[in-house]
């Protein structure tokens, strides 16, 4: 190519990422939606890893097709056919009219065997249902996508609705996947606009030492249809291996995830109360539970506030949602909750959120599950208090919460646990934010 064509491709690339789909220049701002620096270890509240389509907590011990190294996660299938996926906790909100950027830092550790995969990309690739070593039948989503059928520096780019392929194309990278860079996609009006997938690495250019390029390989789009379902997703990452298992591995370094635009969320509060028995003293039990509604786990939902606004023991009382898997969140007999029912408060044609009175064992810090904890496992969504000093007529009452808004994922339960000095009924007012 000749050196004015080259430049003028670069100045016409600069002017293009100076400014988002709409037209909008970039330097209106950005929101953050999520900055998950690879030298973090792992933490249950940011990520998920999933052998086979089975979770993996852990949190509570190690497995050996995860490897948290000092600056990323490494995925390591240990078994011909095996699939390992690590994807963000959170699936973070899409926002009409707007572009979302996602990406993530990778590397693989050697080239792709037959029927061998990896796949990167926002939504879920549904790898682990998949026959061969394309996305599963449920796959939904923007995908940069490699498989042995492809020459080493190429990487195939993609839009899935709900299982079909509906856009594809082949592309040539600078640098093939063996070779640690970042790679983002930005999406926009996700089942009308395009997608353009970018490519970042470093090295000398033009003379120019230490160079960063940003180079757009494809754009992807629906020219006649519609793209993936939804634009609610998550960042994930998933391997596949035959003959390379045990070696073949996969490296996610930091992941982020941002609108291109200076946007805030429109979410509505939603709030309902509950009254529940606290009988044993000095430990924490459940008491309550509440969930997203599996049929609309699209809805992105916030716990609020957690108000302990009564408590019928002459002592103190402290209330903590928290978030566990729901293997570990368990009837007293040992099974999953049946009763999930919307709080009368709330009508199910505008809220997503179920409860449940029958939860009864939670998992402690070490993931053994049992009716109560003194170091209870999962994590924490928020709390509260009620504090009981002095007697008769010079008792005082305090109460403490504080606004967190944490969010629910769709893959978790929150349970309400409690802890008091005395037995005694307590009722709790749950503030939930919902984007729906």
């Amino acid at each position: 190519m000749a050196r004015g064509s080259f430049s003028l491709r670069r100045l016409t690339e600069y002017l293009d990422e100076g400014r988002e789909a709409f037209g909008r220049p970039l330097s209106l701002g950005t929101t953050n939606e999520a900055d998950l620096a690879g030298h973090y270890p792992y933490n249950p509240e940011r990520f998920r890893v999933f052998v086979n389509g089975e979770r993996q907590l852990l949190q509570y011990g190690s497995v050996a097709e995860y490897e948290d190294v000092v600056d990323g996660h490494r995925l390591k299938p240990q078994s011909a056919g095996d699939v390992v996926t690590m994807e963000t906790a959170e699936m973070y909100r899409y926002v009409v009219q707007y572009v979302v950027e996602w990406s993530a830092a990778l590397q693989l550790s050697q080239q792709l065997q037959a029927g061998e995969a990896l796949i990167f990309g926002y939504g879920d690739a549904d790898l682990a249902n998949s026959a061969d070593d394309f996305p599963g039948p449920a796959a939904d989503g923007w995908f940069w996508h490699w498989h042995s059928g492809l020459d080493a520096n190429e990487v195939r780019l993609a839009e899935y609705r709900n299982g079909t392929t509906v856009d594809e194309t082949v592309v040539e990278l600078e640098k093939d996947v063996t070779v640690w860079k970042r790679l983002a996609g930005e999406t926009n009006w996700y089942n009308v606009g395009n997608t353009r997938f970018v490519e970042t690495y470093t090295g000398t250019y033009d003379d120019v030492e230490s160079s960063q390029r940003n180079d757009t390989v494809a754009r992807t789009s629906v020219d006649d249809g519609k793209g993936p379902q939804t634009a609610n997703k998550q960042v994930q990452l998933s391997i596949k291996a035959e003959a390379g298992a045990g070696s073949l591995e996969a490296e996610l370094g930091s992941v982020g995830v941002r609108t291109l635009g200076d946007v805030g969320a429109i979410t509505r509060e939603k709030t309902y109360s509950f009254t529940a028995s606290v009988s044993a003293t000095g430990t924490w039990v459940p008491i309550a539970a509440l969930r997203i509604d599996p049929d609309r786990d699209i809805v992105n939902v916030q716990v609020k506030n957690t108000d302990v606004t009564e408590f019928g023991g002459d002592g103190d009382v402290t209330v903590m949602p928290m978030a566990v898997d729901p293997q570990n969140a368990l009837t007293d007999g040992g099974s999953q909750p049946t009763d999930w029912s919307a709080p009368v408060e709330l009508n199910p044609t505008n809220s997503v959120v179920e409860t449940s009175a029958s939860v009864d064992q939670i998992p402690d810090a070490t993931g053994t599950v049992s009716t109560s904890a003194a170091d209870p496992g999962g994590y924490q969504l928020g709390f509260g208090s009620r504090y009981s000093s002095g007697t008769g007529s010079k008792t005082t009452v305090s109460s403490g919460s504080a606004t967190r808004k944490r969010e629910i994922s769709s893959r978790d339960v929150c349970v309400f646990l409690a802890n008091a000095s005395v037995a005694g009924d307590v009722t709790v007012e749950v503030i939930t934010e919902q984007d729906w």
